[in-house]
């Protein structure tokens, strides 16, 4: 979805090189606030210790208002 820059938040406006589109699915608002975010990328298939690593941060993070992407 192309959406017009003037909503975009201050953390989505200082990404160089700048950004012309932004591909989500979901609320779009948790993406457009200043809130911290994090990117999790992976494998199709999760290892014994992808496993433990969410099991153990995901709480941590989401408890602490960081929006997982």
């Amino acid at each position: 979805m192309e959406l017009s820059k003037e909503k975009w938040s201050v953390s989505l406006k200082k990404i160089k090189p700048e950004v012309e589109r932004i591909f989500y699915k979901g609320k779009i608002d948790l993406l457009l606030d200043d809130s911290p975010k994090l990117a999790i990328v992976g494998s199709r298939r999760m290892t014994e210790y992808g496993a433990r690593v969410i099991e153990k941060w995901m709480p941590v993070l989401v408890n602490k208002g960081v929006n997982i992407v």
